[in-house]
């Protein structure tokens, strides 16, 4: 069972035998005092009522122990944020850069990063059909004049939501979201399932066993269908992210080392640092890709061959 802080478990058991059976219930292998019905209600959880409880069912045949039914305290991870609000989730005024979220794809300017809170006296917000700006978010986009003949095509909004200290197994993130024109969320690269098109109301989203430990990039990918070019947007309201506290700190990731021989470039890292990838772009901060050039396996190291050509190019490893 998983629940949140100050919510409630119930625990129950069935048992048969003869004469008059007796309980009692166990957390992590010891006694809970006065902990002896059929049932073990837990309310106002706090995380040390996260464990493995069992019970523990007497009479005069003797004693059976139940299998361990683990309980989780689900607690609120701080660190993710409404569209279009400041730290303290105050909004944002008209055409102010929004601090939380970062344009990784921008169809509409590859090299800019930003995003804005979009200009509420302007169409499609102002008199609708997107909804209406409220106290707890407003729309966020690639420019700050929604009215723009913004340019159709793929736009990803980017948080980081850092699990050092959590069990990314136990992680829910959830909330509600609205689009111009449809959208999708993904985990690290990796698509949820949940997926949103319209915006003229909400949809609610929630996803777990999606997550890994360490930092994790939340991306909501929307699609502006208009190939002529016009309004898009994102909405996100209720953002949140539970999970229970545990689980092992990520180890540290691996450093390129580069050497150099004539025009090429040695590029390597240790090969027991599995599970990582090799990109490269062309310009920061934007256009990290799979770096197409072939791993070759020397040694204790993994290391790609590459000649650099028409400028400066650069290189990072990402975790899958």
């Amino acid at each position: 069972a998983s629940a949140t802080t100050g919510g409630s478990v119930v625990l129950s058991v069935a048992a048969a035998g003869g004469g008059t059976l007796t309980y009692q219930w166990m957390k992590d292998g010891q006694a809970l005092a006065g902990q002896t019905r059929s049932t073990l209600t837990l309310e106002n959880l706090i995380p040390g009522n996260s464990g493995e409880y069992s019970v523990q069912v007497r009479n005069a045949g003797g004693t059976s122990t139940s299998a361990m039914a683990r309980v989780n305290v689900l607690e609120s991870i701080p660190g993710l944020f409404d569209s279009g609000v400041d730290n303290v989730r105050v909004l944002l005024g008209e055409r102010a850069v929004d601090p939380h979220y970062t344009l990784t794809t921008n169809a509409d300017n590859a090299a800019s990063t930003t995003v804005y809170a979009q200009d509420s006296g302007f169409f499609p917000i102002v008199e609708g059909p997107w909804i209406a700006n409220n106290e707890l978010s407003r729309w966020i986009g690639p420019r700050p004049d929604p009215s723009a003949a913004t340019a159709g095509g793929v736009y990803v909004y980017t948080q980081n939501l850092d699990l050092t200290g959590y069990d990314p197994a136990t992680v829910v993130l959830s909330g509600t979201w609205a689009s111009d024109n449809s959208a999708e969320l993904l985990v690290n690269g990796v698509p949820t399932g949940a997926t949103q098109s319209g915006f003229s109301a909400f949809t609610g989203f929630s996803v777990s066993r999606a997550f890994k430990s360490g930092v994790n990039q939340i991306e909501f990918k929307v699609t502006n269908g208009d190939s002529a070019g016009g309004p898009t947007g994102l909405r996100v309201e209720g953002l949140m992210a539970v999970g229970a506290k545990g689980g092992s700190t990520p180890a540290p990731a691996p450093s390129l080392s580069t050497t150099r021989s004539g025009l090429a470039l040695r590029i390597s890292w240790p090969a027991a640092s599995t599970g990582f990838v090799l990109q490269s772009t062309m310009a920061l901060p934007s256009g990290w890709a799979d770096d197409p050039a072939p791993v070759i396996s020397e040694g204790a190291n993994n290391v790609v061959v590459v000649t650099p050509l028409g400028g400066p190019k650069y290189y990072r490893l990402i975790q899958r």
